[in-house]
């Protein structure tokens, strides 16, 4: 979940900087997307933060899968990256909350939580949720596999998956990477608007993406 600000991420989008980093569509890459029914708002992807950096350079061997309980370890230590949460405006989950987060998560059958895997490891996660009764997308990749395409091509592979148009996805205004991404992915920018802080989000300027 594009995971902008997203669910997941536990996400969507950060400072200008080289091509594809970080978290998104977000995390690591993240979009700044928000939790389905879990969070006030998600700014796109499922928690996960986008990078600033976008590589046009084939990535590796990416595929998704089903998110499962055992890579919920994995996921909360990219969530807790003090970098990628830069990027991605956004404030990390505890251990407790983030477990719950994704306890609701995987129970709820409209939410399609997938995880992202490179040559055999798991390096993040990318999602489709409803957020204020709106399908939207989100992400977050581990910050050390940015820079590499991975989510330019996790994005790819979700809406292949994915029929469900329009989607929707929000992402910190700053974040060019994120923006580079979705925009890659056939995403237009609608609007934007100022979103407040809460527990979850600091307050930033987001721009709103949608794909048809």
């Amino acid at each position: 979940m594009v995971w902008g600000r997203s669910p997941g991420g536990s996400g969507i989008f950060s400072d200008p900087g080289p091509p594809e980093t970080g978290p998104g569509i977000a995390g690591g890459l993240f979009a700044r997307a928000l939790a389905p029914r879990v969070d006030r708002s998600a700014r796109c992807s499922y928690g996960c933060p986008m990078s600033n950096q976008l590589d046009d350079n084939p990535p590796e061997q990416v595929t998704l899968r089903d998110v499962t309980p055992a890579d919920l370890p994995a996921l909360f230590r990219f969530q807790s990256d003090p970098e990628a949460n830069r990027m991605a405006v956004v404030n990390p989950r505890g251990l407790d909350e983030f477990n719950a987060f994704w306890k609701t998560v995987l129970s709820d059958p409209g939410v399609v939580a997938k995880a992202v895997v490179v040559d055999g490891t798991v390096v993040g996660n990318i999602s489709c949720f409803q957020m204020d009764g709106l399908d939207s997308v989100g992400y977050w990749i581990d910050r050390e596999y940015w820079g590499r395409g991975i989510a330019k091509r996790s994005l790819a592979l979700l809406l292949e998956e994915v029929a469900i148009r329009p989607l929707h996805a929000r992402v910190a205004a700053a974040n060019i990477g994120s923006i580079r991404v979705l925009q890659h992915c056939g995403f237009e920018c609608v609007g934007t608007q100022t979103s407040e802080a809460d527990d979850r989000f600091p307050a930033c300027e987001e721009s709103l993406f949608e794909l048809r």
